[in-house]
């Protein structure tokens, strides 16, 4: 076996994705910080779902936002919905645990960060539904065609779709976009 070359493809897959999606992805990066700066200042909070692998993003997220990312920095409000992350774990399924935090948490003033690979995770759909019958904006991280989550965005909502159908390519990107988000974020509130 040839693990030199598996492991080289890998890496020239992944290049070639991040150099798609920086030119295809950075305006609605952009877009989607300054949505959550401004929705930080203005008293709101970020509540984030994933399902599998994306919760472990959506978690990541939240992690940066409460404990920093680069800078030094108060905490910021973002909360990971993730039954496995939150202290109240015995509602049932991600997905009846999504819809019931956002019923008893979500405002307004508020964002869903809604992270799915595909675009079609039940759980992640159902979460969104939620959070727009209850007024919070949605900003999706999604992959392959943006599936159904795609589909039930709203014109001001904000899609960020990994250029790929690969879920390893749609993972490392989401992951970037993450990255990306943070210190955008920090920048704008640090004013650096």
């Amino acid at each position: 076996m040839d693990f030199h070359n598996t492991i080289k493809q890998n890496f020239l897959d992944n290049i070639q994705t991040q150099q798609m999606a920086v030119d295809m992805l950075s305006g609605a990066i952009e877009r989607a910080a300054r949505m959550i700066t401004d929705g930080f200042l203005a008293g709101g909070k970020i509540l984030a779902c994933g399902e599998g692998a994306a919760t472990l993003l959506a978690r990541q997220f939240c992690h940066a936002m409460l404990d920093c990312h680069h800078t030094p920095r108060p905490a910021l409000p973002a909360l990971s919905l993730d039954p496995a992350a939150s202290a109240h774990n015995l509602c049932g399924t991600a997905g009846g645990h999504y819809t019931r935090a956002l019923g008893a948490l979500g405002d307004s003033l508020d964002i869903l960060l809604a992270v799915s690979i595909d675009g079609d995770d039940t759980s992640v759909v159902d979460a969104i539904h939620t959070a727009q019958e209850r007024g919070l904006t949605v900003l999706a991280l999604t992959g392959m065609s943006g599936g159904r989550v795609a589909d039930c965005l709203r014109a001001h909502d904000i899609e960020i779709r990994a250029p790929s159908d690969n879920h390893s390519r749609i993972l490392e990107t989401q992951c970037l976009v993450v990255n990306c988000l943070c210190e955008l974020i920090d920048r704008q509130l640090l004013g650096q």
